[in-house]
């Protein structure tokens, strides 16, 4: 549903401590530096608890005073970025803005638009803006909450930005003890001379959440398994994507041009020894595949995965820029799959319990896809961006309405 949002307040909150001297230049990463100018953005929904003792007020008070004191443990974020080189650690701060809703809770989350999101966030997440990190508290009517958090993508991934979400909840809750990140992304992919990258956004891209269930899941594992079941993602990208391929080709019939399917990859993991997923910063690349039928897809989505080894990330720490599986095919269209599947999405209890939704805002990119996992039986919600003619076509596409509920 479409929804009003009226803004209330807006303030600046610095952190609580003055960054030290040594640390207030922090150097970018060569990745850091081949960011496009976009914010990694969420949106997790509480709703009102009866049983508590806190008001809206309380609340917000509470936020506010923990976010102030974890951002001297978060110091980038409350900086500014200078040359793409690195960021400033002043202290500038971090807008934070209340704002209400003009329904309930519960009427939003049983007809959630994708669009309507980004009303919830204090940053507009296309472009640079002022500042690095915004913070929006949106009040329902029913008391329920909307924490809609974004961070600059220029200096930290998507596990970063959880990873951030989580520490300031236990600060929150009052807890002692929380997790620091750490930040060295520079010291493992030294920066380069690189010009800033432009926008990359498009007219006319819709953004649409579909939810797979588990038994559908299960559908599509045994849909494309072969000598091996295919994992959840495995499967389900390659069903997605295959249903894509299918809706564009239906745009030029004329075309002769080959399909690649996208993955990106956290590179942690993936070091030797491993780095902790604490990493502050953007540790992730991406492969690609032109799967010749749809047989090959998860063959070939596993095979351009295990080319990202120690191998590929020496090269890549030494600034060799290379995408797994890609060679240059000057006809071709690309679907880029984004997993968020395993990551702490729901573990943000800031003391009154974790959300009962979390979802990211609409992206006017061309042909992303953001999996994640629902709350609860294993199912996975895709948020799909498409230009809108093709769109429409997926969304009146039988092989894939097949796979969810309801229709």
């Amino acid at each position: 549903m479409k929804l009003e949002v009226e803004v209330i307040s807006s303030e600046i909150i610095k952190p609580s401590s003055s960054t030290p001297d040594h640390l207030r230049r922090y150097q970018l990463s060569f990745i850091d530096q081949t960011m496009p100018p976009v914010y990694n953005s969420i949106v997790m929904f509480y709703p009102h608890e009866t049983d508590t003792k806190l008001t809206h007020f309380d609340k917000v008070n509470l936020l506010k005073n923990s976010l102030s004191q974890v951002l001297p443990h978060f110091y980038p974020l409350a900086g500014s970025i200078t040359d793409n080189q690195f960021v400033d650690c002043n202290d500038k701060g971090v807008v934070f803005i209340e704002a209400q809703v003009n329904c309930l809770l519960s009427e939003f989350l049983e007809d959630i638009v994708p669009g309507e999101l980004n009303k919830l966030l204090s940053i507009e997440i296309h472009g640079d803006a002022d500042f690095l990190t915004g913070i929006q508290v949106n009040l329902f009517q029913c008391g329920g909450i909307g924490l809609g958090v974004s961070t600059s993508h220029r200096i930290g991934d998507a596990l970063s930005l959880f990873v951030f979400i989580k520490s300031w909840a236990a600060v929150c809750r009052g807890e002692k003890e929380f997790i620091v990140p750490e930040f060295k992304s520079s010291s493992v992919f030294p920066p380069k001379q690189i010009d800033k990258r432009g926008e990359m956004t498009e007219p006319d891209i819709v953004t649409k959440r579909f939810v797979f269930n588990a038994n559908m899941i299960t559908d599509i594992r045994e849909k494309y398994a072969g000598d091996h079941l295919p994992s959840r993602v495995q499967a389900l990208s390659a069903f997605i994507w295959s249903r894509l391929v299918s809706c564009d080709s239906q745009l030029d019939l004329e075309s002769k041009k080959s399909y690649m399917i996208g993955q990106l990859v956290n590179l942690r993991s993936r070091f030797d020894p491993p780095l902790t997923q604490i990493s502050f910063g953007n540790y992730f690349w991406h492969t690609a595949a032109f799967p010749g039928s749809e047989n090959e897809i998860v063959s070939c989505l596993k095979e351009s995965l295990n080319k990202i080894n120690k191998d590929f990330i020496m090269k890549l720490q030494e600034g060799i820029i290379d995408i797994p599986g890609q060679t240059r095919r000057a006809d071709s269209t690309g679907f880029f799959f984004t997993s968020l599947c395993r990551f702490p999405i729901y573990d943000a209890d800031f003391g009154w319990n974790h959300p009962v939704r979390v979802c990211p805002p609409a992206r006017k990119f061309r042909n992303i896809v953001i999996l994640m996992d629902t709350k609860f039986d294993d199912g996975i919600e895709a948020y799909i961006s498409l230009k809108d003619d093709c769109m429409a076509l997926l969304e009146s596409d039988q092989e894939f309405l097949k796979y969810l509920p309801g229709c």
